[in-house]
């Protein structure tokens, strides 16, 4: 009976596990950045780049025309029909380096579109570390709420037994008011975080699951890691479209052929003919000759390539400045967690006041410090977590 028993409650431990999931940080980034229409959105982006891509480079259409001629003579009607297969050629190679050029655009627009990505994923890291700090606020202004209340449970006890004070007990009714206040403001916080997570993933409620504080970052040199950086990726593609665009406009100094086959038939009285026709045309580059493209295509190579320096120089420093923020709130935030994992100065409050060391505005004021400080400990760990976040999106992680 006794195994049946235990088999029993094991089951229900693991049913209520089941019916209460728990959310991290990764799974709410996957199932954020699965949504049907950010992914929409995302691949929409994608396939408009492969079609701007796929309309460079592409030769002219061919023309088909037909003319028919008719003349009244005095021996009779003429007829003469005209039948014409033309297309235009290319013979600098314009339309190769075209399609080159609409390649490495489309990169670009590819790796901008995983800095989209990379983006939305820490916006969504930032509402998970929001709601769990949040949520983590809240906890402790209830458990000192809870602790409070018993003091306050306590002291009432003694002073209607004479051993403590009326004041002291009205003292700290008063301050129980004050925290319950302050817990319901924060229970309101965790819930509105909460929301704007669930809302951003689209997905249920349910528990967050993580640790606020971040691990320790082991940061190497800056210009390497910034080197696979999506944006630097966009403007590398960009710089050699460019160049490649400036090279396909030089050519314009080349001419264009046109070449052209067609047949006349040709009805007189009489007289019944056809025979072929071959033409070409060649177009003079008299007043188009490429230079003010070239020129511009040239000069906008340029203008990326120092942006692209720029770039460089400015993500080097910002993980620099951010890997050394992030170091200080992380000792920060422990250097609280050891003050308060050391010795509780509530608990030593309480027992001054219990042998009458103390008064009671000393001991309220000995709560309200380690509430605070743990209040702090959670602020300062949250701040080292979107440190640390931002550290993440400069470096270009997935």
């Amino acid at each position: 009976m006794s195994k049946f028993l235990a088999l029993i409650g094991l089951l229900a431990v693991s049913l209520h596990a089941y019916a209460q999931p728990y959310l991290s940080e990764a799974e709410a980034v996957r199932i954020g950045l699965e949504r049907s229409d950010f992914a929409g959105w995302l691949e929409a982006g994608r396939a408009q780049a492969d079609g701007l891509a796929r309309t460079a480079g592409q030769w002219d259409n061919p023309e088909i025309e037909y003319s028919y001629e008719e003349a009244d003579l005095a021996g009779g009607a003429v007829e003469d029909h005209f039948y014409w297969l033309r297309q235009r050629f290319n013979l600098a190679g314009v339309h190769g380096l075209e399609r080159r050029s609409a390649r490495f655009r489309s990169a670009a627009s590819g790796a901008r579109i995983d800095l989209d990505r990379n983006e939305q994923a820490a916006l969504i890291r930032r509402h998970f570390y929001d709601a769990l700090a949040a949520s983590s606020q809240a906890e402790a202004v209830d458990r000192w709420h809870d602790r409070l209340a018993q003091l306050v449970a306590d002291v009432d006890e003694r002073a209607r037994a004479g051993d403590a004070s009326r004041f002291d007990a009205l003292r700290l009714r008063h301050e129980l008011a004050a925290l319950k206040g302050d817990r319901l403001e924060t229970q309101a916080r965790a819930a509105s975080a909460r929301d704007r997570l669930f809302g951003l993933i689209e997905h249920e409620p349910v528990e967050l699951a993580g640790e606020l504080l971040p691990p320790m970052s082991k940061v190497a040199e800056p210009r390497h890691l910034v080197a696979d950086h999506p944006e630097l990726r966009a403007l590398n593609a960009e710089i050699r479209a460019a160049e490649l665009s400036a090279r396909a406009a030089e050519r314009g100094r080349w001419p264009e052929m046109t070449l052209g086959v067609g047949r006349r038939e040709l009805d007189e009285p009489g007289i019944s003919a056809s025979g072929n026709l071959f033409m070409v045309g060649l177009e003079v580059p008299l007043f188009d000759r490429g230079a003010g493209r070239a020129q511009a295509e040239s000069a906008q190579a340029r203008r990326l390539a120092a942006e692209r320096e720029l770039m460089i120089s400015r993500l080097t420093s910002e993980i620099r400045s951010a890997a050394r923020e992030l170091e200080a709130r992380r000792s920060a935030a422990l250097a609280l967690s050891e003050i308060q994992d050391a010795e509780s100065l509530a608990e030593i409050a309480e027992s001054a006041y219990r042998a009458g060391e103390i008064g009671v505005l000393e001991l309220i004021d000995a709560h309200r410090t380690e509430l605070a400080a743990s209040r702090e400990r959670i602020r300062r760990a949250l701040a080292a977590r979107q440190s640390h976040i931002e550290l993440q999106l400069m470096r270009g992680e997935p």
